[in-house]
């Protein structure tokens, strides 16, 4: 990267050169080691094994959070879920109580 750099400090703009046009030639990029690369993969796989298991976790916590907001607008309703009527729970009932 030094003679990146230098031919840079030449230049009057700041923009990286295209890799077609040669500012690369000569310079030596470091290639990782295959115990590196193979750590670095299982690192990878790792992260995206995480990654799905985080997916997962959301989509079961949407379905949860829709059942949740079904429930309470049947209860506040007083409808079910098909759309029949619920039986209004005794603290909610207005007028006289029933006869037993």
């Amino acid at each position: 990267m030094k003679s990146y750099y230098r031919v840079m400090l030449g230049k009057k703009s700041a923009h990286a050169p295209a890799c077609f046009s040669g500012g690369f030639i000569g310079t030596d990029f470091g290639i990782s080691t295959l115990r590196e690369q193979r750590r670095i993969v299982a690192k990878v796989e790792q992260l995206m094994a995480l990654v799905d298991t985080l997916e997962t976790q959301l989509a079961a916590g949407r379905a949860t959070a829709e059942k949740l907001l079904s429930a309470l607008v049947a209860e506040l309703t007083g409808t079910k879920n098909n759309g029949q009527a619920l039986k209004p729970a005794a603290s909610a009932r207005r007028g006289r109580p029933r006869k037993s």
